[in-house]
Formats: C-alpha cells, structure tokens, sequence
C-alpha cells in the first residue's frame, strides 16, 4: 500500500492480490483510524475509523476525504471476494498541516524601536496558541482607517489597508511586534488592525 497525504485527505494505491483462491473478487474495504499515542506506555487509541470502498480493478486505488489535518492515522485496506475478506495491509502516516489559529488580539506598542526604523508607533500581538502543526514564519499586518463625519461619528474605512508581512521572531510563543508605517495611512483619526 502506497498513500500521499494532505492536510484533509489520503490517495491510497495497492496491488491487486496475486491470486484469487477460485473465488471472485468483489472490491476493496478501507479504513483510516485515528491514532494518537497515549501518556502510559506510548499504546494507541483509534477513533471511529473512516472508511471507502473500492471495486476490483489492474491497479486498484481510493482517495479517504474528510481527514483532520496534523493527525496520525493507520489505514487498513483488504480485498473482498465471495468468501469475506481478506488479510490487511496497513500504512502509518499524519496529515498536513493546517492553517494556524488566530493570533491574540493586537494593541498598540508606542516608542519601540525595531531594526530600521526609529520611534514609529507598533501594533503588537500574541502568536496563535495552536500553531497548525507547522512553524508560524510571518504574520499579515492589516489596518483599516477611522475617520470622524461632521456630526462628530466615527465610522471606519470602506477597506482595510495591507501593511504587508511581518517576519516571526523569537520563541513560538513570544510577543511579536510590527512598526506601523504611517504614511501608508490616509489622514484618519485612528484605525483598526488585523494581524
């Protein structure tokens, strides 16, 4: 058994058995179990597993969809014929990473300087908790202006305003930081921001 694996699902790809044992073939049963290691002895623990079908064919093969992104699972396929089915083959393999989880809710940071730039004005946030299994490397800095009308509302810009990416720097879990470049800015009262 042969698989490739995204963040959601695997394309499994198998020989066919080399002999039928006089008994017609009927197709393929497959199953994707979760497995996740336990804290006493390093056992596993399957879920309710997933399963496809698959009907008898020279180079039999099945996609699993709906799979949960950064997770172990074992797949199990077996042929089916007349009599039942026979014995498994199995194959081990965790899915892709997924997007990360939100990042904590950015602020203003006044006064800081950073590498090539003076004292502008920053937004800092916290990394997302739940990294998507994958190194988080940048962040996307957005800002939407706050404008005040002559009856003294504050209401905010059509749009938002991409300030670009912000490299990650330091440990995973570390305050990250982004100079806010005003000029970028139209003349406003404020504005809101997005990280």
């Amino acid at each position: 058994v042969q698989g490739s694996l995204t963040s959601t699902e695997v394309s499994l790809a198998w020989d066919p058995p080399a002999g039928d044992g006089g008994v017609a073939l009927r197709g393929y049963r497959v199953e994707a179990r979760e497995a996740s290691s336990s804290s006493s002895g390093g056992n596993f623990v399957f879920e309710e597993p997933r399963t496809a079908s698959a009907p008898p064919s020279d180079a039999p093969s099945v996609t699993v969809r709906n799979l949960h992104g950064n997770t172990g699972y074992v797949f199990c396929v077996w042929a089916v014929s007349e009599a039942g089915p026979g014995p498994s083959a199995e194959l081990y393999g965790v899915t892709g990473a997924v997007a990360p989880g939100a990042c904590g809710t950015p602020q203003a940071a006044d006064g800081l300087a950073t590498e090539g730039s003076a004292s502008l004005p920053h937004v800092a946030w916290r990394p997302p908790a739940d990294c998507g299994g994958a190194a988080v490397v940048a962040y996307r800095v957005w800002l939407r202006p706050l404008f005040r009308d002559s009856f003294g509302d504050v209401f905010p810009a059509d749009g938002w305003i991409d300030l670009g990416l912000t490299e990650h720097r330091g440990a995973p879990s570390e305050l990250q930081f982004a100079p806010l470049m005003l000029d970028a800015l139209p003349r406003c009262i404020g504005c809101l921001c997005s990280v």
